[in-house]
């Protein structure tokens, strides 16, 4: 199912905060200077979000901030919510996420209450 008009901007949104992401993740490998991790950083820039999250994981994981890697994790879980059209319904509760928590939390999974209980992001 599509995504209403109301939440279709949301979608470049996402890819700009995914890009943001992984080029902060890129930069962060880079920072070892080792010319591997320099080529493997530059190639893994260029890679489908998925697959690139998967190759920090693999490779990078115990090196990298765990909270970039989930960034990125839950980036594509939106991503996917919105192509299905729940991206505004939390996960946790089902009430309606507002337009304006999504655009300034636009990974947001769940609303503020449950996040306030305990849930992630």
């Amino acid at each position: 199912m599509p995504p209403s008009p109301a939440l279709a901007d949301f979608a470049p949104l996402l890819a700009r905060h995914q890009r943001a992401v992984l080029h902060h993740l890129c930069k962060e490998v880079e920072r070892s200077g080792h010319p591997e991790d320099v080529r493997t950083a530059q190639w893994v820039e260029h890679l489908e979000a998925g697959l690139a999250l998967k190759v920090f994981r693999t490779l990078y994981s115990p090196h990298l901030r765990k909270a970039a890697l989930d960034a990125l994790e839950h980036i594509r879980k939106a991503q996917r919510r919105l192509e299905r059209g729940v991206y505004d319904i939390c996960d946790d509760c089902g009430t309606t996420l507002a337009l304006a928590w999504l655009k300034r939390h636009p990974a947001a999974l769940r609303c503020p209450a449950c996040i306030s209980h305990g849930g992630e992001w």
